[in-house]
């Protein structure tokens, strides 16, 4: 994880969708913390669609 990583739009899309989830809500400040959150655990690793997952149950 890195502070500058972005969820992959479709995986988000789908996940969001799958939760009841809307993904055109603004989550700026949930992403900021999930980076940060995540960045300072660097012994976490996952694939790009495992973090959008991650960040969608976030």
């Amino acid at each position: 994880m890195h502070l500058d990583w972005e969820p992959e739009p479709e995986t988000y899309a789908a996940s969001c969708w799958q939760r009841g989830l809307t993904p055109d809500a603004n989550v700026h400040d949930a992403l900021l913390d999930f980076r940060e959150h995540f960045a300072a655990k660097s012994h976490v690793i996952n694939t790009p669609a495992d973090w959008t997952r991650r960040f969608v149950r976030w």
